[in-house]
């Protein structure tokens, strides 16, 4: 596949999750009640959340990750598919892929290269949290510092997410304000890991990093 057809397909998985996301707020607005008050010469609209608009600012936390992380998931089996497509030279592989590929294999398997990268399980640990997507940083060489600056609001999705999926009652939203950044910072998230992944494959960061 060339590096555009890539690139066109890492941005059609995003644009769906998109407008998947972006509908949670035509849901909420659906559901909310607004009242245009009138003081003196002023005119201000009044919101009051619905027990349906609640619910639907708590639901949309489990699906805005669930997006997130399916979306990074997705991002890395495409480097699999591709680099299965390649002809890699295994001697070049930078340590943290090949310790991957080579994970549970014996070495008859290695000297003669019936390694595939489709075979390297994408483990999740369950839960994408920082500690994990530091390690898919490194072994796929992508850029950390550039998720750095996403870092509070990864871990605070995952938290309030992990919260609302175990039947937790702790968290509720006045409005769709912290929802929408939530959102926001998502899909700039899965376009940055869509350019991370086009890099990666561009300029061959799989193999070892020249000195």
């Amino acid at each position: 596949m060339s590096l555009l057809q890539i690139k066109e397909d890492l941005t059609t998985e995003i644009l769906w999750r998109k407008k998947e996301l972006q509908n949670i707020k035509k849901l909420y607005d659906k559901n909310i009640i607004q009242e245009e008050i009138n003081i003196g010469s002023v005119s201000k609209i009044k919101i009051t959340q619905t027990a349906e608009s609640k619910y639907i600012l708590r639901s949309a936390v489990p699906l805005i990750y669930a997006h997130w992380e399916g979306f990074f998931k997705k991002s890395i089996d495409i480097i699999h598919q591709e680099l299965d497509t390649y002809s890699v030279d295994y001697n070049k592989l930078d340590h943290s892929i090949l310790a991957a590929l080579t994970l549970n294999k014996h070495t008859e398997e290695y000297k003669f290269k019936e390694l595939k990268f489709n075979d390297i399980i994408v483990n999740m640990e369950s839960n994408l949290k920082w500690k994990v997507l530091e390690k898919f940083t490194n072994r796929y060489n992508l850029n950390l510092k550039k998720y750095e600056k996403y870092k509070s609001v990864i871990q605070e999705i995952l938290k309030v997410r992990n919260a609302i999926s175990h039947g937790e009652n702790a968290y509720h939203f006045e409005d769709i304000t912290k929802i929408n950044d939530y959102i926001n910072n998502t899909i700039k998230l899965m376009l940055l890991t869509r350019n991370e992944v086009m890099t990666y494959l561009e300029y061959q960061n799989y193999y070892k990093i020249k000195n």
